[in-house]
């Protein structure tokens, strides 16, 4: 069974939507500083928020909404 054979089979087998957002959020951690997982199933989607300084004001913290999909 070739690589894309294994992927598609592994893929339609479903996918752990906990693991998921983990990996999701881990992905996303190595380009972004400040990312915060949001886990459970009540967040609207978010898989992660990104904690930082908003422009020009560097005394305040806005988040970032990220959000991640098989679709």
């Amino acid at each position: 069974m070739n690589l894309n054979e294994r992927i598609t089979v592994k893929l339609d087998a479903g996918i752990d939507p906990d693991v998921f957002e983990r990996c999701a959020v881990a992905l996303m951690a190595n380009h972004y500083d400040d990312v915060v997982g949001i886990e459970g199933g009540s967040d609207g989607g978010r898989d992660g928020d990104i904690i930082a300084p908003i422009a020009d004001d560097p005394d305040s913290r806005g988040r970032i909404s990220l959000c991640a999909s098989l679709e």
